[in-house]
């Protein structure tokens, strides 16, 4: 009785949530290509040492992007849990202002200081490289942000919206890259 139970348990969960591997698979291609569409872009148009540095730019800037996106993000997502749905919205957007007051202290300096720090700690190579990070601070910020609410759609089981949304994104950054490089 009780395996007849949970075959039956797990076919019904899994017609429930059938769409999500899709969407999810999908959502994380689609993020990982926009992720790195900028490297692919640069190689062709400026160069393989432009595109090298643009690389190492964004490697450098993710590692405490992530960190701290991650701590933010877990600490989230187990208060999220236990919040009703009429107070969701409520608390997305009070965490929303709780991290950029967090972490908006810190852009200034580490805007105006990337120029100097990156060649000083990997050497003069790579100023052009502290260069890049400099104008990609705003956009990690923004990244910190996002990530951090980024199990939202977990919560909210909206996995198909979200696919939409960053594929919607991934266009708009690559007509923005075109753009750019004409």
């Amino acid at each position: 009785k009780k395996k007849k139970y949970l075959v039956k348990n797990l076919k019904t969960i899994g017609l429930k949530y059938k769409i999500y591997p899709k969407f999810s698979t999908l959502e994380s291609i689609v993020n990982e290509l926009g992720n790195y569409l900028p490297t692919i872009f640069f190689l062709p148009f400026f160069g393989s040492s432009y595109a090298g540095y643009y690389f190492f730019s964004v490697t450098i800037m993710s590692i405490p992007s992530s960190f701290v996106s991650q701590s933010i993000n877990r600490v989230f997502y187990s208060l999220a849990a236990k919040k009703n749905q009429k107070n969701f919205k409520i608390f997305v957007s009070n965490i929303s202002e709780n991290i950029i007051k967090l972490i908006f202290p810190t852009f200034f300096v580490v805007l105006f200081s990337l120029k100097d720090v990156v060649p000083f700690v990997f050497g003069e190579k790579w100023i052009i490289s502290g260069t890049f990070c400099t104008y990609m601070c705003v956009w990690f910020y923004f990244k910190i942000i996002y990530n951090s609410l980024d199990n939202t759609v977990n919560l909210k089981k909206k996995i198909k919206e979200d696919f939409y949304l960053k594929l919607f994104f991934l266009i708009l950054k690559s007509c923005a890259l075109l753009l750019g490089v004409y």
